[in-house]
């Protein structure tokens, strides 16, 4: 975040420093990203914008992508509301803004306002790239987000695991989906799993990749909300002695995770982990996770945590080497 100092010439004179590409540079992306289908190699002068996303963020996607970024040009007066220094001229600029729903107060009047100066700086085009994107749980509320992304002017969505696709077609721009088994791959990497567990039916194709790449069967379980709880069962669940690993994208309340654990480990296995993208974790969940008899859980930072990786089996890993990871 900057002050509002800055609008007074000291970010529009950086901004043109890191938007001087030397006239030598190709107009083509430089390096091919084919392995992630998130960037294409016709989008001339890429340019990484902090939006509500962290230096540290910002810093380890510029060494992953080898794209120049600019700082963050949100402002805030006294009274809380944003403010966004004036912007140098960005003709012929792809302009992805690396943004967090999660940082801050009111993060889409922060988002609508910097797209609003980008395109009165001229930028190519605007591309979101939102690690972890909320409202995918609910429908209707997702289809409302996509129209107000889309009044932005935004015109390429990159997002991680996003939950849920049927708000998908609704949207008049592209939308690239990451995996986020590449963040977790290296970590695993000395660990024996036997089975991949998706701890519902909704989650089948996030888990099929993961049992293809392991090369370990996968179970999907079935799962039932009603007024008591949550209901998990499988038609054969054998089990007996296996090294499971469950795979979703969100852990929220730590409901569903901590009794697909106890059911999993109630039928026979013999240790059971979980790798899961977004780390939610409202409410009692992480105490509620402790006590589900699950050994380790892997998630990354998508959502900015304040716990401590390596906390009681907890290993919170950078979203950004989904990038790094060939």
């Amino acid at each position: 975040m900057v002050s509002l100092k800055m609008q007074q010439g000291l970010y529009p004179k950086m901004m043109s420093s890191i938007l001087s590409f030397p006239s030598s540079s190709p107009q083509k992306q430089p390096i091919d990203f084919d392995r992630n289908t998130c960037f294409q190699k016709e989008w001339q002068r890429p340019l990484l914008v902090q939006g509500l996303a962290s230096t540290k963020t910002m810093v380890a996607l510029a060494k992953h992508l080898d794209f120049p970024w600019a700082p963050c040009p949100l402002t805030t007066f006294s009274c809380g509301e944003w403010g966004c220094s004036v912007l140098p001229n960005m003709h012929g600029t792809s302009a992805i803004v690396v943004h967090d729903f999660h940082e801050k107060s009111d993060p889409l009047m922060a988002l609508g306002l910097l797209c609003a100066h980008l395109k009165q700086a001229k930028a190519e085009r605007i591309v979101l790239l939102a690690p972890y994107l909320p409202y995918g749980r609910n429908p209707q509320a997702m289809n409302v987000l996509i129209h107000i992304l889309e009044s932005f002017g935004i015109q390429c969505l990159i997002t991680l695991d996003p939950h849920g696709s049927e708000w998908m077609p609704q949207a008049s721009f592209d939308i690239r989906m990451m995996s986020g088994m590449p963040i977790f791959l290296p970590a695993l990497k000395h660990t024996t799993i036997t089975r991949i567990i998706s701890p519902d039916s909704g989650g089948k194709d996030r888990a099929k990749p993961w049992a293809n790449r392991l090369g370990c069967p996968l179970s999907c379980l079935s799962k039932k909300r009603t007024p008591q709880g949550t209901e998990i069962w499988h038609p054969n669940p054998d089990w007996a002695g296996e090294i499971c690993l469950i795979v979703d994208d969100l852990v929220d309340t730590g409901g569903t995770l901590s009794q697909a654990c106890a059911y999993v480990l109630n039928q026979g296995a013999w240790r059971v982990m979980a790798a899961i993208t977004h780390g939610v974790f409202s409410k009692s969940c992480l105490d509620l996770i402790k006590t589900s008899g699950l050994e380790a859980l892997w998630i990354s930072d998508s959502i900015p945590l304040s716990l401590s990786s390596d906390q009681g089996g907890l290993h919170i890993l950078p979203w950004t080497d989904v990038f790094s990871t060939p």
